[in-house]
């Protein structure tokens, strides 16, 4: 690839040396915090990740994340690696700065044994590590790719469950919390060898779905089998003088079968609590709207708390086994109270 200096971005003006690289940023003081950033993370990432090197990396810090002027990212893209540089792009305004970076640095550390892994499980991976090194953010990034991979199957539906029946005899609502990609992904698909559609600059709008998927698979080979394990079906399969690991076998050894369903099964198997908690609450007020509605219609000499003492509602994703209790749950409690006040005026009315 032949790339014109006047091609490229102009690089952030501060400039701080770190121990396994450089950084650049707009300010000092933001360099010499993302680089102390590179210097603890990298090996941590080669501590927990076999099969890594330890690259010279450059990061730089941007206001605008940008490679080349006339090459723009999509606009969900907060963070990029250039292989051929060694160089990494960051988003400044990002709120997470550690997990951005631990997820590039992945891309840049893998070594050799690493090449039989399809694209995107690559980037699962390299999403699994981020969460491996920065557990604070794991219920809520697992919530959203976990999401976005059954989402890549069909509509996602939120159910209500009631302790007890309604007057009316109903014991669950139901809602839908994410529209599915139309038409459904192919499973299979994150086993191809050639995916541009999770490219930074693809405008693709399976690329979300796909990272679900890719996070999905990497989190249940990583349960059975470990980076080990995972890392022992690509030696193999270069041993075997195969470019990428069959997608035969990747299926097999995270016992995941062709149909849609059993996938959509296994996807919801691994949501648990903090998971639909997560998910509970980023749709707080939805929830609240809806317990409002059905309370006014079928029970309207209740108040909230003999309401939510009597039926104790609990949401769940489809089938789920696993329920957060939304009666538990002070910011339903306190968005319940002002839905309330409305739906039973509008009731009376």
């Amino acid at each position: 690839m032949v790339v014109s200096s006047a091609s490229c971005v102009a690089p952030p003006s501060a400039k701080v040396e770190a121990d396994h690289g450089l950084v650049r940023a707009p300010t000092p003081e933001e360099a010499e915090r993302v680089a102390g950033m590179l210097d603890e993370l990298l090996p941590e990432i080669r501590r927990v990740l076999p099969g890594t090197t330890s690259p010279h990396v450059e990061v730089w810090l941007q206001d605008e994340l940008r490679l080349f002027w006339l090459m723009r990212p999509s606009r969900e893209v907060v963070a990029l690696n250039y292989g051929a540089w060694n160089r990494i792009h960051l988003l400044r305004s990002s709120s997470y700065l550690p997990e951005d970076l631990t997820h590039e640095l992945v891309h840049l550390m893998l070594g050799p044994d690493w090449k039989s892994l399809p694209p995107v499980l690559v980037e699962g991976l390299a999403d699994h590590v981020g969460l491996v090194l920065h557990p604070r953010v794991a219920s809520r990034f697992r919530a959203g790719r976990l999401l976005r991979a059954l989402a890549a199957l069909g509509d996602v539906e939120g159910r209500i469950r009631f302790a007890r029946p309604l007057p009316n005899g109903g014991q669950q609502l139901t809602f839908r919390i994410l529209d599915g990609y139309d038409p459904p992904v192919e499973p299979h698909d994150v086993f191809r060898s050639e995916v541009q559609e999770i490219s930074p600059h693809s405008r693709a709008d399976s690329k979300r779905e796909l990272y679900g998927l890719g996070f999905f698979v990497v989190s249940r080979l990583y349960d059975r089998y470990g980076y080990d394990g995972l890392l022992r079906l690509c030696r193999a399969a270069s041993d075997r003088g195969e470019p990428f690991v069959a997608a035969g076998d990747l299926a097999h050894a995270a016992f995941l079968w062709d149909d849609g369903q059993s996938w959509r099964r296994a996807i919801l198997a691994e949501l648990g609590p903090d998971e639909v908690r997560v998910v509970a609450l980023h749709h707080a007020q939805v929830l609240a709207g809806l317990l409002a509605q059905v309370a006014a219609q079928e029970v309207p000499d209740l108040d909230v708390e003999r309401f939510l003492t009597r039926y104790r509602p609990r949401f769940a994703i489809e089938d789920c086994s696993v329920a957060t209790r939304l009666d538990r749950e002070p910011a339903v409690r306190a968005l319940l109270v002002e839905e309330w006040i409305s739906a039973v005026s509008a009731e009376v009315r």
